[in-house]
């Protein structure tokens, strides 16, 4: 069973950007393009930094410390293929953005 999490309205997420969330300790990054979103972990697994605080380029998200850059849609990484990120359910409901975490 999931945990759902309203993280607020859609508005408050840019269009062709990103917004970080806590949610119950983990860090989560939603991308926006559109209506479409994806969110995946919001922690860059080489050396920690916060995804946030990089660049979007489309579906690419390019971590700000080392440049290590990863397909959001897929969460796969592109710069090291042996590293990528968790990626989790989110849906606008109501215009509310609503993200699901597994139960761990």
């Amino acid at each position: 069973m999931a945990r759902e999490f309203n993280v607020g309205d859609l508005s408050a997420i840019p269009e062709n950007g990103m917004e970080q969330f806590d949610l119950d300790g983990v860090c989560v990054l939603v991308c926006r393009q559109g209506e479409q979103l994806h969110a995946v972990d919001g922690v860059c697994p080489h050396r920690g930094a916060q995804l946030a605080t990089g660049e979007l380029e489309g579906n690419v998200v390019v971590c700000p410390w080392h440049d290590w850059a990863f397909d959001v849609e897929s969460g796969c990484g592109l710069t090291n293929p042996m590293s990528s990120l968790r990626r989790f359910e989110v849906c606008i409901r109501d215009g509310q953005v609503i993200i699901s975490l597994p139960d761990e």
